[in-house]
């Protein structure tokens, strides 16, 4: 038998272990792409925010992508207060549980930004020391912090916190706590008034 011959007889058999190889290949590499697309795409994560309390926590889940079904059960962190004495003694405290909105959130790529982000980010900012600026200022202006905070925690619950930053630049801009109160409740008036017309506007 020639050596042409010989070769010719085992061309097949190589030629069936190399399809052998690359199926197992393309199993091995659909399963690592389906655990990624598992443990990324089907995560939830974001954060909450108390309009109660001034406390935020976050939480994650995970659930079949474009479905409202659950793989698991949501696991919360422990809260955290985003404010300090300064502040909290002149927030109004919750009769019973305290109402959770969701600051942000991410769905495998994608990443939601919610209004409570707005307060969120303001109670976040920090001062000349390094504090939250708003510990500070509330500090130092003891008589202000005693009128705003309500008005702030009011308008959260209410759910207008778009109107959050215009009531910061009043207070920050205020000397009594008359003058505050006054404008602060001209500017929610105003942003009130600005709703219900943009409302009979959009109307069919």
């Amino acid at each position: 038998m020639t050596s042409q011959a010989k070769s010719q007889q085992k061309q097949p058999g190589g030629y069936r272990r190399l399809l052998s190889v690359t199926t197992i290949l393309i199993v091995i590499t659909g399963l690592l792409s389906a655990c990624i697309y598992l443990f990324v795409g089907t995560q939830i994560t974001g954060k909450e925010f108390s309009p109660q309390t001034f406390q935020v926590r976050t939480f994650t889940y995970r659930r079949l992508p474009g479905t409202t079904i659950r793989l698991t059960a949501t696991k919360l962190t422990t809260a955290a207060s985003l404010v300090d004495k300064p502040v909290l003694q002149h927030l109004v405290a919750p009769t019973s549980n305290p109402r959770w909105d969701i600051i942000d959130v991410s769905e495998g790529a994608v990443f939601e930004e919610r209004p409570p982000a707005i307060l969120y980010k303001l109670l976040e900012a920090r001062g000349a020391n390094s504090d939250r600026h708003w510990n500070e200022w509330s500090a130092k202006h003891p008589e202000l912090a005693k009128v705003f905070w309500p008005i702030v925690q009011e308008q959260a619950l209410e759910r207008r916190y778009a109107i959050v930053p215009e009531l910061c630049e009043i207070a920050m801009d205020s000397e009594s706590p008359e003058s505050l109160q006054k404008r602060c409740t001209e500017a929610v008036d105003a942003y009130l008034k600005n709703l219900g017309a943009n409302s009979v506007s959009q109307a069919p």
